[in-house]
């Protein structure tokens, strides 16, 4: 009897797990008619006159096409064991077989399946190879080489390649790939809308990369029992033809073509930063592969000595032996220095799902540790350079170091540069300024600074930072004294806050956050001092005990916008709440729970045992902390800190004086005389008291354009700071009609290796003057300051306190001293710190809505490119005259790449 089964489209279909890129599975509902709309062009367009092995597993998305599609035309459906499928030579045993009695016959798996397949095909003699009519490729990247192959050895079929998440029905393009051609993915499947778009949902044009969504009747329901991730996914469309419409934000980044076609680039989440410069993982595999020799190639991404760096793993073609040096120079050739494989392993095979796809995941258990490739220092002539060489690799994660190479080249910065020197300093006993790899930026000419310095005997300018008994008074630091003074001229004033926040991925325990952050307060002393005046100086006192603050909000029954809103409003209470410096600690935190598996942490210190160095370093033993309060699976437990920041602030207070202080007063005496403030036309006139109340804009460079102000910086022997100081002086000088700018800029203040992991207040801030006149061209600004900031790192040791202190400039409550603007370079924060096996933090954007200065324009390493954040003094400026001067901003850089050495009149 027929099944009384009424079924509608709306009705649910099937729910089948996937991980994604997050390794957590998620249950993707999906509906009768987007099934059956995907079966029926299956039938129509690709297997409706073909049998089509079911190589897959009923848990991958492909089974659809090779399970249901024959059904509902009344076909059959050929079954093969996991025993064929897992042996390339036994599945072409099978075809060819099947073959044998006339059937048509198609092949439909992942790339890496059919290259093993076609590597049997290709050594068994022609009168044996199956004739198939059609291979069907889909789940992973399809390499133009394997299009190639599968073409010169069965010239007569079809290749298709097939494209699409389980989240829309299986295959949302599909596109038959010439002989010759480029392996794009095709064009939609019937009632399927393909969607290229920017970061605010606008069209890109033809040829640029976009962001790929997916809308129409394939759609997934969303995932079931996962709101929340429903809606991160599927938002809503902005361009819907009826209401309620969806689109699916794939992860992908693809290219429309002239013709129509689509271009697939790569995975946003396969992007990855070394040493400042965006690196598509999936280019440098495909690179990998296309050496000859190399039958497959993947690269992962590992942590070594504190720095990100490339592996790469090769698989041998039958027959071959390959030689990795030889590898890394074919790489060399095609590939930029940075983004050549640090490491590279030669396996017998990778890792793969049960679906047949490349296990990511499993990558790391192949990493022997030993890659073959010559020692990172073998090339250096002498003892010292070769152990030079190797703080070079520790610190550029670079596995190959030449003598002639250039610190810049490979990806080295101002950060560490102060880094590099406090590595020499313990490995050699010499301090050799930051500045000098400015001066001497090749490996040779850097240790020949090194050689010289040990030959005239030279001792570390400065000595080892100490313990020091706590019976006493101890003394604040140079920049605690200020922050100190400044709250007792404006208490209750929230300026100094310092505002963090980390969003928690999996389990959230508010009994866990409260002990870490005790054990956060007990291990550091400054967390748990307290400030008042005695005698009439301030004068501090370290606590035994302090609880830390924890406020908890569970916004789990509020959803949707509403649920951001709350969350916006419960932190902008919290960071507005001013330090009684007097009272204990000076940190408080509140957990915002959005949803059984999720919460944002929000941490606010006072300025004064905080910097944004030490956030990082908070929320790095943070993460251990919470592990270990969850019981999960750690690391390691933390190690007792070694010192303290009192014992910093007593150095600080011995090393600040005498000859060096005096020295380096002299310099800035003489590098800001006649200096003048600068004058910004304004929105409003200035008030007689500076608020505290800012606003942020923000803009994004392009890819491109972040890569063409790399290589503009290379070439001109400067960093990206510097390039980009430079242009934000030229947009200053624009506005203000003054040629003579002065830009504070913040300086980590942990020249001392042994204050890298210390939570406090370290950093200290510099002038820089930048000088304009006579009409330079950029790049003869570009070498000015360089110049003038190199000079500046020499004489950073002078706390920014003592130098006001010193140089005495017209005082006015109404605007800073020395300078009214400052420029920042943000180092790239850690995309994510995993607490153990139990959850995994992730940074979370938190505008404080407060203001230093008049204009603070900070500059951070994204992904996606240089994001530019300009905040503004609300009081004095509109937030759309900041979006003006970024936009500006932005035009001017693109200029200078296009022409360093036109005149700044003409830019």
């Amino acid at each position: 009897a027929e099944p009384a089964a009424p079924v509608g489209g709306g009705d649910a279909a099937y729910i089948m797990h996937t991980s994604g890129s997050t390794g957590r599975p998620k249950g993707v509902l999906v509906e009768h008619r987007a099934l059956a709309n995907y079966l029926h062009w299956v039938n129509a367009t690709l297997a409706g006159d073909v049998i089509v092995p079911a190589v897959t597993r009923l848990t991958f998305d492909a089974s659809l096409k090779q399970m249901l599609a024959p059904l509902i035309r009344g076909g059959e459906v050929w079954l093969v064991p996991d025993s064929v499928v897992g042996e390339p030579s036994e599945l072409c045993r099978a075809l060819s077989g099947r073959a044998a009695d006339g059937s048509a016959i198609a092949v439909n798996c992942v790339p890496s399946l059919w290259q093993a397949v076609l590597a049997d095909i290709e050594s068994a003699d022609e009168e044996l190879r199956p004739p198939l009519r059609r291979i069907m490729l889909g789940g992973e990247p399809l390499p133009a080489e394997l299009v190639r192959r599968t073409a010169a050895v069965l010239p007569g079929a079809e290749i298709w390649n097939l494209y699409g998440p389980t989240e829309a029905t299986a295959n949302a393009l599909a596109g038959r790939v010439p002989a010759d051609g480029p392996a794009t993915i095709g064009r939609p499947v019937d009632n399927t809308g393909v969607f290229l778009l920017d970061d605010d949902l606008e069209p890109v044009p033809v040829g640029a990369p976009g962001r790929l969504y997916i809308g129409g009747i394939a759609l997934a329901r969303g995932y079931t029992g996962n709101p929340r991730e429903t809606a991160a996914r599927f938002v809503p469309s902005p361009f819907p033809r009826r209401p309620g419409e969806r689109l699916y934000d794939t992860g992908d980044v693809a290219r429309r073509l002239a013709d129509g076609d689509i271009d697939y680039l790569g995975r946003r989440d396969l992007q990855v930063k070394i040493r400042g410069f965006r690196i598509e993982i999936e280019g440098v595999e495909a690179a990998l592969r296309r050496v000859p020799g190399v039958r497959e190639a993947a690269v992962a991404v590992r942590q070594r000595a504190g720095e990100t760096i490339l592996v790469g793993f090769v698989v041998a073609a039958p027959g071959e032996t390959v030689s990795l040096n030889r590898v890394r120079a074919e790489l060399a050739q095609v590939l930029p220095g940075y983004a050549v494989p640090a490491r590279l392993v030669a396996v017998d095979a990778l890792p793969l799902s049960p679906t047949g796809k490349l296990d990511r995941g499993a990558l790391a258990r192949l990493d022997t540790g030993a890659d073959g490739v010559r020692e990172t220092a073998s090339a250096a002539p002498t003892i010292i350079e070769r152990e030079m060489a190797g703080i070079w690799a520790r610190l550029l994660g670079c596995a190959d170091i030449g003598a002639d190479t250039s610190f810049f080249e490979l990806g080295g910065h101002s950060l560490l540069a102060v880094r590099l020197t406090c590595e020499v300093r313990d490995a050699f006993g010499v301090d050799l300024p930051p500045h000098g790899v400015f001066e001497a930026p090749t490996l040779r000419a850097f240790t020949r600074l090194a050689d010289e310095a040990l030959a005239r005997g030279d001792g570390a300018r400065l000595p080892d930072i100490r313990p020091v008994p706590r019976g006493g008074p101890l003394p604040l630091s140079f920049g605690q004294q200020r922050l100190f003074v400044l709250d007792r001229l404006e208490p209750g004033n929230p300026r100094y806050n310092v505002v963090a926040a980390r969003r928690i991925a999996g389990t959230v325990d508010a009994a866990a956050v409260r002990s870490a952050l005790g054990q956060l307060v007990r291990r550091h002393e400054v967390l748990r001092t307290s400030f008042r005046l005695s005698g009439g100086r301030p004068a501090l006192t370290i606590h035994e005990r302090a609880e830390a603050p924890l406020t908890v909000a569970d916004l789990r029954r509020i959803t949707g916008p509403e649920q951001e809103r709350a969350a916006v409003r419960h932190m902008d209470e919290q960071i507005r709440l001013p330090f009684d410096l007097g009272a204990v600690p000076p940190l408080r935190a509140s957990l915002i729970v959005l949803a059984d598996n999720e919460a944002v942490l929000l941490i606010v210190v006072h300025h004064i045992a905080c910097d944004g160095l030490a956030k990082s370093v908070l929320f790095r033993e943070f993460a251990v902390l919470y592990g270990e309060a969850l019981g999960a699976d750690v690391a390691g437990p933390l190690p007792e800190p070694p010192l303290q920041y009192p014992d910093f602030a007593v150095w600080q207070r011995g090393v600040v004086t005498g000859p060096l202080l005096g020295q380096q007063l002299a310099y800035w005496r003489k590098q800001l005389a006649g200096s003048q403030a600068l004058v910004l036309p304004t929105d409003r006139p200035r008030p007689p008291v500076p608020g505290w109340l800012g606003h942020t804009v923000s803009l994004t460079v392009p890819a491109e354009l972040t890569v063409a102000l790399r290589e503009l910086s290379a070439r001109r022997g400067t960093t990206l700071f510097m390039t980009m100081l430079a242009a934000f002086g030229v947009l200053l000088a624009r506005r203000s009609g003054q040629q003579d700018i002065v830009v504070g800029t913040p300086v980590a203040g942990r020249g001392h290796a042994a204050l890298e992991n210390m939570i406090g207040f370290f950093v200290n801030t510099v002038a820089l003057r930048c000088d304009l006149s006579g009409d330079p061209s950029f790049a003869g600004l570009l070498r000015r300051v360089r110049d003038t900031a190199v000079a500046a790192y020499a004489h950073q040791d002078v706390p920014f306190e003592k130098l006001v202190e010193e140089l005495r400039p017209a005082r006015a409550r109404s605007a800073a001293p020395l300078f009214q603007v400052m420029f920042v370079f943000v180092p790239p924060v850690e995309p994510q710190t995993p607490a153990g096996d139990a959850a995994v933090l992730r940074p979370a954007e938190v505008d404080p809505g407060l203001a230093l200065f008049d204009l603070t324009l900070s500059v951070t390493d994204d992904t996606g490119g240089l994001g530019l954040h300009l905040n503004l003094a609300a009081e004095l400026f509109d937030a759309a005259t900041g979006r003006r001067m970024l936009a500006e901003l932005a035009a001017l850089l693109a200029a200078v790449t296009q022409d360093p050495d036109r005149r700044l009149s003409e830019l």
